[in-house]
């Protein structure tokens, strides 16, 4: 859960654009895969191969799917009806067409990703982010009937909120306990510090989730998250009790579909508003 398996190689994990669509494959590739000796120095961020990891951990020690895990331990009793890893057909109308396309700078993912790989700085996001025809299948329906927790999870920005809500409040929403306080305080301590040797910067891995950017010059401590491609994402701000998601349909604002600064902007602005209530 620090990204220190040494598994994040998710580029030739499986063969055919759509091999990664079948979980079992998919997770016994996983399982034979050898894991990186860099593991044992610092983490490597599992961009896409963590949601398989943590979702067949789930399913291993409860004994039934991660969709259920997911629908009985936090949709379901949080109130939340749109968070799903597998989208009912009925919902499907909803989805929000991803723009504009995924390819970086514009040119052939195939290509791109093969120069990536081969390039030291970049090797790392390349194995980690770019499956072969990624830039394809992320628009294909067929993704909406796997079960992808990497990458492939549909939400609204409220259900995020609600579900980061609940750390946010020390456990409790509506008058509901949701997490004991112990709960909380292990998943903001910092496992693994260091130099991520996929995403090349210094990171502090919490149980899955990081800190936060703000944009601002105070950092605040007690806050986790995670952010996503094209810039969206969440946090729960344990030190005001605040929680904040954006959601959006556009893969960055720039050359590169990483993201931008937009949700560090929001959370600035939210956590002074939060102080001033």
């Amino acid at each position: 859960m620090t990204h220190s398996a040494g598994l994040h190689r998710v580029r030739g994990l499986v063969p055919g654009t759509h091999g990664i669509l079948d979980y079992d494959r998919t997770v016994a590739a996983l399982a034979a895969a050898r894991p990186d000796s860099r593991r044992h120095r610092g983490s490597g961020y599992h961009a896409v191969t963590y949601g398989w990891l943590v979702a067949e951990i789930a399913a291993r020690v409860t004994g039934k799917p991660f969709v259920d895990v997911v629908e009985e331990e936090i949709a379901e009793p949080l109130g939340i009806g749109d968070f799903w890893y597998r989208v009912p057909a009925g919902e499907r109308h909803r989805l929000a067409p991803l723009f504009p396309r995924i390819n970086p700078m514009g040119l052939s993912w195939g290509m791109s990703a093969s120069v990536l790989s081969r390039i030291g700085p970049t090797r790392g996001l390349a194995e980690a982010g770019m499956p072969d025809g990624f830039d394809d299948l992320v628009r294909d329906p067929a993704v909406h009937d796997a079960v992808m927790p990497g990458w492939n999870g549909v939400f609204t920005a409220r259900s995020l909120a609600r579900m980061y809500g609940a750390i946010a409040a020390e456990g409790v929403l509506d008058g509901r306990r949701f997490l004991e306080p112990e709960t909380i305080a292990e998943m903001n301590t910092v496992r693994r510090r260091g130099h991520d040797y996929v995403l090349g910067v210094p990171m502090a891995w919490r149980l899955g989730y990081h800190q936060p950017v703000f944009a601002s010059s105070e950092r605040p401590r007690g806050a986790l998250g995670h952010y996503g491609v094209g810039g969206s994402g969440a946090f729960a701000d344990l030190d005001s009790g605040l929680s904040l998601a954006f959601i959006t349909n556009r893969l960055g604002a720039g050359a590169i579909p990483l993201g931008d600064l937009r949700l560090a902007r929001l959370g600035a602005h939210a956590r002074d508003l939060a102080r001033k209530a």
